[in-house]
């Protein structure tokens, strides 16, 4: 009867807040400030119902500061040269080895990490941190337009750890509670004021100056899409926050590893064979949102080698078919980062590097609080779940091309929902 009556009790609140598809409210938010290749970031996270977050899996609270994040940061980008406190304190020490070869740790001040991280104008020191054109196709690895490997060590993207735990919310504990966290795409509001922001990443406007002539997309007066050529002495507004991509990763979403004959591969762990595990499909999203402030900016997609010409013709909607859609989204004859990257360097073209429309990875365009994706899910009464964030320009963009200037801000706002 108790968990009846609670049960009950959580579906009135939810409907007096006109939000009856969730069991609980949103459980943190993330805030980031970067400038395309050159840095900067502010990442602030806060807990809501049902959990609480760290960045050592020690500390639970219910905010992250950014001074925590960029310790996060610097700790997946310095590969061993900086280490978070073991004892709950929240240091972050530099690791080095005296003549002896001892290990010696000095503590950094939170002025000092951020100098590290960000860089110092003033002082002549640069960002340790920055966010550089890279591409990846499940959110974990990464290369640059040329196909070579690069890893956050480079500091070309961002990566940053958090710990979710559940927090049993029921006076009886041996009730288990299991919850689904991800991205809120939508406001809620109370009493005529937004309680709980949305996910929203925006940027201010860059005004180029083209060097070369460009193929890309305009949006008419009815914010339709079109084919636009622009040329040399033109100029054109972008933004930033539109080249933008961020993943997310279930570090404890793992399954057994198959061979080409679906057979489960193994490897010896102290003498006895084991089966190797590698991430499930559904551990790893990568999100593609564009400019959530800035509507109908964004110049396309990924630069492929989709043909709109020999595209089957759609019959579903005449009026705006699936391969004129893929065409602005995915055709690199239209893609502004391709079209003038070609024109500007044209001793080191791509043309013999365009991604394959059919290899493109799954982006989340869009998020819908209804039909959510599920990010990671947490239970009261077991371990906590890690989840990696990484953030990166994505080279392949349309909109990540010369130019690129002005600050990306992205909040993102994450929220949870009761399972059982």
């Amino acid at each position: 009867m108790k968990v009846l009556l609670r049960k009950l009790i959580i579906g009135i609140i939810a409907l007096l807040m006109l939000s009856a598809t969730f069991v609980s409210t949103t459980f943190a938010w993330l805030n980031l400030s970067s400038k395309a290749t050159v840095g900067g970031f502010n990442f602030t996270a806060s807990s809501g119902f049902g959990f609480l977050v760290s960045i050592d899996d020690v500390n639970y609270k219910n905010n992250i500061t950014t001074d925590e994040i960029l310790k996060s940061m610097l700790v997946s980008y310095g590969a061993g040269e900086y280490r978070l406190s073991e004892n709950g304190e929240e240091k972050l020490y530099k690791v080095s080895y005296n003549s002896q070869g001892e290990e010696v740790l000095t503590e950094l001040t939170s002025e000092q990490v951020k100098t590290i991280a960000l860089g110092d104008k003033s002082q002549g020191i640069d960002a340790k941190l920055q966010l550089y054109p890279v591409t990846s196709k499940n959110g974990r690895d990464f290369t640059d337009l040329y196909n070579s490997t690069t890893s956050v060590t480079t500091g070309r993207f961002v990566e940053f750890k958090i710990y979710f735990k559940a927090v049993n919310q029921d006076t009886d504990t041996s009730f288990t509670q299991t919850y689904d966290i991800y991205l809120k795409g939508k406001d809620t509001v109370e009493m005529g004021v937004v309680s709980i922001p949305k996910t929203t990443i925006t940027s201010e406007i860059t005004n180029v100056f083209l060097k070369k002539q460009m193929e890309t997309i305009e949006y008419d007066a009815n914010n339709e899409k079109q084919d636009k050529v622009y040329n040399a002495g033109d100029r054109i507004n972008i933004y930033s926050s539109n080249a933008l991509r961020f993943s997310t990763t279930d570090e404890s979403n793992l399954t057994e590893k198959r061979d080409e004959f679906g057979q489960v591969v193994t490897e010896e762990v102290d003498g006895v064979q084991v089966p190797v595990m590698t991430y499930a499909t559904s551990a790893s999203r990568i999100y593609e949102l564009n400019d959530t402030e800035n509507l109908n900016t964004d110049l396309g997609s990924y630069a492929t080698d989709y043909d709109s010409v020999v595209a089957e013709p759609d019959t579903t909607d005449p009026t705006y078919p699936s391969w004129l859609k893929n065409h602005y989204l995915y055709d690199c004859d239209c893609n502004a980062m391709y079209t003038y990257y070609n024109r500007l360097r044209t001793n080191a073209p791509l043309t013999d590097r365009k991604l394959s429309y059919n290899a493109l990875p799954n982006t989340i365009k869009s998020l819908d609080d209804n039909d959510y994706v599920r990010i990671t899910q947490v239970k009261s009464g077991e371990e906590a779940k890690l989840v990696t964030f990484r953030f990166w320009l994505e080279g392949w963009d349309a909109d990540c091309f010369d130019g690129l200037s002005k600050a990306i801000s992205a909040k993102l706002s994450f929220a949870s929902k009761l399972i059982s």
